[in-house]
């Protein structure tokens, strides 16, 4: 009987082959189709786990990620670089060094060799995030500048048709830097060169805002076309929009980052205050191998809200 139920079995598949135009040699194509397919899925996964994903992301994006320290360094680096300053990142590695030297001093003075690390990273990164916050600020009080100098060339342009003297009827009432770039500006189309569109694109190099220079190709285009000053207006208006996204993103960030001043502040102060209070509890945590550690601890937690805290102070920036 198991014979019949085996050959009957055998005869209903080929039957089912026969009647789907399945040949041997279609099953034997599709069979190694599948099996390559199942044998690349699992030299995928195999291969996936063995790289990281950050390496992962950096093969795929072609960007190799660097660390955070570096990472200030090349931003504060940048910065410098691109505000004509370079020369001034001399100033930041002595003051980095300086800090270290700082660190290896409070370490030894502490007698905690753990504390030596984090606290020598901290106090080196202090010119760099010196940088980036003055950058920061640096940048929002030029859109302030940009914003109130645009607004009011480009009215009285609208008035006159006349760069020139939309310039001259302004420079009393504009404040350095963006003053001086328009004072070379209007000196060098009054005095020197009259070519206003060869002046407007050297203008135009004299800040590193894209709103601005959207401003500067918007004009050259107005000295051909009177018609297109209506352009100018809604240019000048996302000044507006940045500085009220701005003021929302700050007034999001004001809590938290008041909250991690607050407890950063707290946890540095009752350091002193064990001292005075509890001397036993302070000598706990300089004297024993675990109070050393938690005060490492501290600094490092310290040093990385701080880091993050700068990095997300960055102001708005618009993009096409």
């Amino acid at each position: 009987m198991k014979i019949l139920y085996f050959a009957f079995t055998i005869l209903l598949t080929v039957g089912i082959l026969t009647v789907l135009d399945i040949t041997p040699a279609i099953a034997a194509a599709d069979f190694k189709k599948l099996y390559n397919k199942i044998k690349q899925d699992y030299l995928k996964k195999k291969y996936a786990k063995r790289i990281p994903l950050k390496k992962q992301i950096e093969i795929v994006t072609g960007v190799k990620k660097v660390n955070f320290i570096v990472k200030n360094f090349n931003d504060a680096k940048n910065i410098l670089f691109i505000n004509k300053q370079a020369k001034n990142m001399k100033k930041v590695y002595i003051g980095s060094a300086v800090g270290i030297v700082a660190a290896i001093v409070i370490a030894a003075g502490l007698n905690n060799v753990f504390i030596l690390p984090p606290l020598a990273v901290g106090l080196a990164l202090i010119p760099a995030w010196s940088v980036k916050i003055m950058e920061a600020q640096f940048i929002r009080n030029i859109n302030d500048e940009l914003e109130t100098a645009l607004s009011c060339i480009t009215a009285s342009y609208m008035r006159t048709d006349n760069l020139i003297l939309a310039v001259e009827e302004n420079l009393n009432i504009l404040n350095p830097p963006v003053s001086q770039a328009f004072m070379t500006f209007y000196n060098e189309n009054k005095l020197i060169n009259s070519n206003v569109n060869y002046g407007i694109t050297k203008l135009k190099n004299s800040f590193e805002s894209t709103i601005f220079n959207e401003w500067c190709d918007a004009m050259i285009q107005c000295q051909s076309d009177r018609n297109l000053k209506a352009t100018l207006y809604p240019i000048v208006q996302k000044f507006t929009d940045i500085k009220r996204v701005q003021a929302e993103l700050d007034t999001s960030m004001m809590i938290p980052l008041q909250s991690f001043i607050i407890m950063t502040v707290t946890l540095l102060l009752m350091i002193p205050i064990m001292a005075s209070m509890q001397p036993g509890w302070f000598d706990i945590l300089t004297d024993t191998t675990i109070g050393k550690l938690l005060l490492s601890l501290t600094v490092v937690i310290v040093i990385f809200g701080i880091n993050k805290a700068i990095n997300l102070s960055k102001p708005v920036e618009y993009k096409k």
